[in-house]
C-alpha cells in the first residue's frame, strides 16, 4: 500500500494546479525520442505553448535543441537527456511526479565533456489562478532525480599571488576538467572590498610544475596574502556542461526544488541566475515568499534513517537571497562553488538537517542591504539576508575543509525562535541531554567543525543560544584547525552559550588594522583555545566574564597589542609550550561522586548524576557551570530536576532510554553521557547505569531492552562518489573513542582459506585519506573488531603535496588510533589530502592462513633513539616494518631500519638534518615483520634499489578491490633523513622514491636502499 505524507499530498495538490494531465497539448504514448511524432498522441513534437505530460510507464529520451517556448513539462514516467549530443530545453515550469525519473546523465554515463545540456526556464508573468503559492516557474522535482555533467574541478589554489595587470595564473593540481571558454572567478583577498573577479579562460598550457592558465583580460586587483605564512588564494571554476539558468534574471526568474523526494544525486551541474526569493525584502511580502531558491532541497527528511540526498561539485552563482538550500533534509552538499550571492551562499533553513557539508567554497556573499538584526533573523525568523557564506540553523551537519570568503560572515548559528524543526534525536549521534524527552534546534553541539578557512569577511564564525546544553553537559564543540585571515574578528559568541574547543588555529588580522580575535560574553563558559596562532589583532582575546573552565594552552602571539583582556584574570591564564605535552591521557577520567543520586522509583523521581572529570587539562566538576554577572552563577551535575530539562517524570526517562535487566534479577536505565577533553577536542561516550527501584517487572515490561551499546564518537562521512570533486581531502572524522567500560565508582578474514583451526585474533588492513590544517592535527580512526595491544604499521604516503612528509602515529588503543601526516619542523605542518595504507595486529606471534609466521612487537628506545630486535625464529625470507607509534618529543621524527638477513633488525630514529645533534626521548617503535609470499589477500616482498627516483614495485594493483600498501626502508645505505613516499598507485602500478628533506640544504639525492613491502585486500584476517 502506498502511504502518503500530509507534505507529498500538498506538494502533489500544488504541482497539479499549475501543470493539470488534463490540460495537455501533447502526450506521450510510448517510450521513444522527443523528436520523434511517433512518441506523441497526436504525432506532432512539442513546440510553442505546449503543455507536454509524459504519464507513468513511458520513458521519453529528449534529444532536441529546440528554442520553443514550452508552457510546461510535466513527467509522471522517465526523461532521459541525451549525453552524447547538445540538448535545449526551454519551459516555464518544468514538474516531475512522485514516481518519476528525471536524468541527466549518471555517474555511469555523464553528460560527455564535449557536449551541453541546457535548460533555461522561460520569462513571463506567474498566472497566479492557477499558482497561488508562486511554485512555477522552474524545477519542481517529487521523484528520481539523477544529473551528471562532464566531472570538474570546483576550485583550485593558485601557485603563489596574482597582481593586479597579470593574465596568466599557475596552479599545481586541482584543475581537471578546466576548459579554454570556462569562467573562472579569482577570490578577492581585501576584507570588506569583495574583489572577486570574473575572467575567461582563453589557453592552457601544461608545464613542469602544473598547469598554466591564460585570462581573456588582466586582473584589476591584487590578490595576495600575508607574508611569512603558507596561504592559498583560491580560484573557482562557474561554468559546467549541464546548465540551468533564468531567461531574463532581470524578469521571473527560474528555481529549482527537491520536493519531498530524497532520490536526489546532482553532481558538475550549473545553476545560473536562479531564484527569486530576494532577502533585501521582507519575506513572504507580495510576491516575495520564500522557498523560491537557486538550488532547494525542501523538506527531503532529517528523520533518522532518511535517504542522503548528493549535491556534489556543483556551481551555483548569481541569486538575490541564497544560493544552495538544505531544508529539512539529510544531505552531502560537497565540493560545491557557490558565489556572488546576495543573502547568503549555503543555508539549512529549519534546524533539524542532517548530513555534511565538505569542501565547498563561497566567496561574493555582500548582504542584501540589511544587517543582521535580533528583531528579523531571529524573532521573525527572517535570516540569512546579511551576507552570510554558511548560514546554519542546524548545529548538527558535519563541515570540514570549506572556505568563506569575501562574505560579512563566514558560519552563522543564530538559531530563529519561529519556523524551526527540533532534530530528530535518533538521527543524532551524540545526544546531548539523555534525560531531556525533546530536543530543540539550539541545543546539539557542532561537531567535526574541522580545517575549515575564512577569507576576506568580518567576522569568521558568529554563534550562540546553547541555552539548556550551557549548563548540563560536558560535550563541546570542536573546532579544530581552523584559518582565518584578513579578517577583523574569528569568533563571535553571544550570551548563553559555551563549551568550545578552538585548537590549532591560524587567525591573521586584517592587514588595515582589526580589533577583537575572539569575543567572549559575561553569560559563556568553558571555552578552551589550544595551539593557536594570533597575528596582528588588537586584542586576542575578550572575554567579559570568568571563562569557567577554560583552558588557553600553547598559543602563540604576533602583533598583537593584548592577549587576553579580562577584568577577571588576563594574561595569567596562559600556559605556555606545546599542548601535545600534555596529551597523557587517552580519554578522560570520570569519577562519580559516592553521594551520586543513581536511583530512580516510584517515589524518587530525581537523578543526580555528579562527580569529577579528569582530562588533559586537569580537573574539574561533572556539568560544571559559573557565569559572571549572573544571579545563579555555580552548579554542578546533570540533575533530572533541573527546569532546563523539564523535570522529566520517570516513564518520560525510561521512554526515552529505556530499561534493562541487570543480570541479577534487578533492572537499571542505562543512560550515555559524553565528555570532551578540553585540550585534544576528542569526545568520549561513558556508560551511567541508574538503578531501577521499587517498579514491578509488569511496571517496566513495556520499556525493556535487551541490549545497551555506548555511541561511536567516530564520524562517518559520506565518500561514494564516483569522481573527485574539489581540492583537497577531508578529515575522516573520528575524534577519540567510546568507554566501554563505563565510569569509575570506587572477524573473519577478507581471504585466505579455513585451515580448521580456531583463530586467536585478527589483523585489520584499511585506508585513510586526510588533510592536514595544523602541524598540531590528528585525525582518528576505528577498528572493526577490538584488537588487543595493538601494533600499527603506516604506509607510505602518497605525494599529492609537494612538501617532504611521512605518516605519525599516536594513542593507539584496543578501538583504533590517531595517525598524521607529520611535515618536518623547517614546514609549517599544513599539508594537502593525501591517502596512506596501514595494518593493525595484536602483539604475538601467529600464523596467516596459508601458514606464513608473522610477528609483531613494541620497542622502546634509548636516548641516542637506537633499538634492536632478534628474528632468528623466522624460516624464509621476512619483510620488516617499523612504525614510530607515540609522540613523546613535539618534534618532527621518523624511524630508519637495518635488516640482517633472518636475523635482527636496527632501529635509528631521524630528526631533520638541521638539528640533528643531541639525544632523542623514549619513544615507541612498532615492528611487524612476516614471511615474503603470496596467499589469503596478504602479499608481502622486498626490493632493492629505492633511491629518490620512482622505483616500480613488482605487484599488480589490479588484483585488489581496494588496496593497502605498506613499504619500509631496509637499509641506511642513504643516511640523510629520508622517508618513502608514493608516486604512483593507481590500476597500471605502484612506484616509490626515497624523499630527503631540505632543512640543511637543497640536495634531494639519496644513494639505492633495500626495501620491504606488503599489499593487502583491505579488511579483517584470522590469524592463527
Amino acid at each position: 500500500m502506498n502511504t502518503m505524507t500530509h507534505d507529498t499530498m500538498m506538494s502533489t495538490d500544488m504541482t497539479m494546479s499549475i501543470a493539470n494531465p488534463d490540460d495537455a497539448t501533447h502526450v506521450a504514448i510510448q517510450s521513444g525520442n522527443w523528436n520523434d511524432p511517433s512518441t506523441w498522441k497526436n504525432g506532432k513534437v512539442p513546440g510553442t505553448e505546449a503543455k507536454v505530460l509524459i504519464p507513468m510507464g513511458v520513458s521519453v529520451e529528449y534529444n532536441s535543441t529546440s528554442n520553443a517556448r514550452l508552457d510546461w513539462v510535466r513527467v509522471d514516467g522517465g526523461l532521459d537527456f541525451a549525453t552524447d549530443q547538445d540538448t535545449h530545453i526551454r519551459v516555464e515550469t518544468f514538474v516531475t511526479g512522485l514516481h518519476s525519473h528525471l536524468t541527466v546523465g549518471t555517474a555511469e554515463n555523464p553528460v560527455q565533456a564535449n557536449v551541453t545540456t541546457s535548460i533555461v526556464f522561460a520569462d513571463g508573468p506567474i498566472d497566479t489562478s492557477i499558482d497561488p503559492g508562486l511554485l512555477g516557474h522552474g524545477l519542481v522535482a517529487q521523484g528520481k532525480v539523477e544529473v551528471h555533467g562532464a566531472t570538474k574541478y570546483a576550485y583550485a589554489a593558485l601557485d603563489g599571488d596574482a597582481k593586479a595587470g597579470t593574465k596568466v595564473l599557475n596552479f599545481t593540481a586541482n584543475t581537471d576538467g578546466w576548459q579554454v571558454g570556462d569562467t573562472l572567478v579569482v577570490m578577492g583577498t581585501q576584507q570588506g572590498q569583495f574583489q572577486d573577479e570574473n575572467r575567461e579562460i582563453v589557453a592552457i598550457k601544461e608545464t613542469s610544475k602544473g598547469v598554466e592558465i591564460t585570462l581573456d583580460k588582466a586582473l584589476s586587483y591584487d590578490h595576495t596574502t600575508p607574508a611569512g605564512y603558507d596561504l592559498d588564494i583560491y580560484v573557482g571554476n562557474e561554468t559546467r556542461n549541464v546548465v540551468f539558468s533564468s531567461e531574463n534574471p532581470e524578469g521571473v526568474r527560474g528555481h529549482v526544488m527537491m520536493m519531498h523526494t530524497p532520490d536526489v544525486a546532482i553532481q558538475y551541474a550549473e545553476f545560473s541566475e536562479l531564484g527569486r526569493t530576494d532577502k533585501s525584502l521582507p519575506l513572504d511580502e507580495g510576491s516575495n515568499v520564500a522557498g523560491r531558491y537557486s538550488l532547494h532541497l525542501h523538506e527531503t527528511g532529517a528523520a533518522a534513517g532518511s535517504q542522503l540526498a548528493v549535491l556534489n561539485g556543483n556551481s551555483v552563482h548569481g541569486a538575490p537571497g541564497w544560493g544552495i538550500v538544505q531544508h529539512s533534509s539529510h544531505a552531502a552538499v560537497d565540493f560545491n562553488f557557490v558565489h556572488d550571492i546576495a543573502g547568503a551562499g549555503i543555508v539549512s533553513e529549519d534546524g533539524n538537517e542532517t548530513g555534511q557539508w565538505i569542501g565547498n567554497f563561497v566567496t561574493g556573499i555582500p548582504g542584501a542591504g540589511e544587517d543582521f538584526s535580533i528583531q528579523r533573523d531571529e524573532l521573525e525568523a527572517d535570516f540569512g539576508h546579511s551576507g552570510v557564506a554558511y548560514e546554519n540553523q542546524a548545529r548538527q551537519i558535519v563541515q570540514q575543509g570549506n572556505i568563506a570568503a569575501n562574505a560579512n560572515t563566514g558560519w552563522m548559528y543564530r538559531a530563529a525562535e519561529t519556523s524551526v524543526e527540533n532534530p530528530d534525536r535518533d538521527a543524532l549521534q551524540f545526544d546531548p541531554m539523555p534525560l531531556k524527552d525533546v530536543l530543540n534546534n539550539e541545543e546539539p553541539a557542532i561537531l567535526g567543525f574541522h580545517d575549515n578557512t575564512a577569507i576576506a569577511v568580518h567576522t569568521m564564525i558568529d554563534t550562540g543560544h546553547r541555552q539548556s546544553m550551557a549548563t548540563t553537559t560536558d560535550l563541546r564543540s570542536d573546532m579544530l584547525g581552523m584559518t582565518a585571515w584578513e579578517v577583523d574578528r574569528v569568533f563571535d559568541v553571544f550570551n548563553y552559550t559555551g563549551q568550545y574547543v578552538i585548537r590549532d588555529g591560524l587567525f591573521i588580522a586584517d592587514d588595515d588594522g582589526a580589533g577583537r580575535a575572539i569575543y567572549l560574553p559575561n553569560k559563556h563558559e568553558s571555552t578552551s583555545i589550544i595551539n593557536s596562532h594570533f597575528d596582528g589583532f588588537n586584542t586576542a582575546v575578550y572575554d567579559k566574564g570568568v571563562n569557567h573552565e577554560g583552558v588557553y594552552i600553547g598559543n602563540t602571539f604576533a602583533n598583537v597589542g593584548k592577549k587576553i583582556d579580562s577584568a577577571y584574570y588576563n594574561d595569567s591564564r596562559l600556559q605556555s609550550g606545546d599542548a601535545a605535552a600534555l596529551e597523557t591521557l587517552d580519554r578522560p577520567i570520570l569519577k562519580l561522586d559516592a553521594d551520586a543520586d543513581l536511583t530512580l522509583g516510584p517515589r524518587n523521581h530525581e537523578v543526580l548524576i555528579s562527580g569529577t572529570i579528569t582530562d588533559n587539562a586537569g580537573t574539574m566538576r561533572l556539568g560544571s557551570n559559573l557565569w559572571a554577572e549572573v544571579s545563579v552563577a555555580t552548579r554542578d551535575g546533570i540533575s533530572s530536576n533541573d527546569n532546563d530539562l523539564g523535570q522529566p517524570d520517570p516513564e518520560d526517562m525510561l521512554a526515552l532510554n529505556g530499561a534493562l535487566r541487570d543480570g541479577d534479577g534487578g533492572w537499571v536505565m542505562p543512560l550515555a553521557i559524553w565528555i570532551t577533553d578540553r585540550v585534544t577536542g576528542e569526545h568520549f561516550a561513558y556508560r551511567i547505569d541508574i538503578t531501577l527501584e521499587g517498579y514491578a517487572d509488569d511496571f517496566l515490561k513495556p520499556y525493556e531492552i535487551t541490549d545497551f551499546k555506548l555511541p561511536s564518537s567516530k564520524i562517518d562521512l559520506f565518500d561514494g562518489y564516483t569522481d573527485a570533486g574539489g581540492s583537497g581531502g577531508t578529515d575522516t572524522g573520528g575524534t577519540g573513542g567510546t568507554d566501554t567500560g563505563g565510569t569509575d565508582t570506587g572477524g573473519t578474514g577478507t581471504g585466505g582459506t579455513d585451515t580448521g583451526n580456531t583463530a586467536t585474533a585478527v589483523l585489520e588492513a584499511g585506508t585513510a585519506t586526510f588533510s592536514q590544517g595544523a602541524r598540531s592535527s590528528w585525525t582518528s580512526t576505528g577498528f572493526e573488531t577490538s584488537i588487543d595491544d595493538p601494533v600499527v604499521i603506516m604506509g607510505p604516503l602518497t605525494s599529492k603535496g609537494g612538501q617532504p612528509a611521512f605518516a605519525r602515529v599516536k594513542s593507539v588503543t584496543d578501538d583504533g588510533f590517531k595517525m598524521q601526516i607529520e611535515e618536518w619542523d623547517y614546514l609549517n605542518g599544513k599539508h594537502n589530502a593525501e591517502s596512506v595504507g596501514w595494518v593493525a595486529m595484536p602483539s604475538g606471534t601467529y600464523e596467516l592462513a596459508d601458514g606464513r609466521q608473522i610477528t609483531a612487537l613494541q620497542v622502546q628506545t634509548d636516548k641516542n633513539g637506537k633499538a634492536s630486535v632478534d628474528f632468528s625464529g623466522f624460516k624464509g625470507e621476512i619483510a620488516v616494518f617499523t612504525q614510530i607509534g607515540s609522540h613523546a618529543a613535539s618534534e618532527a621524527i621518523t624511524v630508519r631500519n637495518e635488516v640482517t638477513g633472518n636475523e635482527s633488525v636496527d632501529i635509528m630514529l631521524q630528526r631533520q638534518e638541521k638539528n640533528s645533534d643531541g639525544s632523542f626521548k623514549a619513544e615507541t617503535v612498532y615492528v611487524l615483520a612476516m614471511e615474503t609470499g603470496t596467499g589469503g589477500g596478504l602479499q608481502a616482498g622486498t626490493m632493492t634499489g629505492v633511491n629518490h627516483k620512482d622505483t616500480q614495485v613488482n605487484t599488480d594493483p589490479g588484483a585488489f578491490d581496494d588496496l593497502a600498501f605498506l613499504a619500509s626502508m631496509t637499509s641506511v645505505n642513504g643516511n640523510d633523513p629520508a622517508a618513502l613516499r608514493l608516486r604512483d598507485f593507481d590500476s597500471d602500478g605502484i612506484s616509490l622514491f626515497a624523499q630527503e628533506e631540505k632543512s640543511a640544504d637543497r640536495e634531494i639525492w639519496h644513494n639505492p636502499e633495500d626495501v620491504s613491502w606488503l599489499a593487502a585486500e583491505t579488511g579483517v584476517y584470522d590469524l592463527f
